[in-house]
């Protein structure tokens, strides 16, 4: 094998191995990417559930007031 041909053999193959190294790294970035966005998507989403958590909280203790409330007019004789 002449030495030109070994030389174009190694550029080749360094030629390939750098368009592998740049398309794993696009594809490390872009994975990254979509991680960062399923978190900051449930991030916003666990906000919301505890927005709704807290008005159902809010609801019961308002319930609760009012059902003591009718109790107390119960055992009162209803006055």
């Amino acid at each position: 094998m002449e030495p030109t041909a070994v030389i174009d053999y190694g550029l080749a193959a360094f030629a390939v191995a750098g368009i592998l190294y740049v398309i794993t790294l696009f594809n490390t970035k872009k994975r990254e990417q979509q991680i960062a966005e399923v978190i900051d998507n449930n991030t916003k989403t666990m906000q919301k559930l505890l927005e709704v958590i807290q008005q159902l909280q809010i609801s019961l203790v308002k319930q609760d007031a009012k059902i003591d409330e009718l109790l107390e007019r119960v055992r009162s004789g209803g006055k």
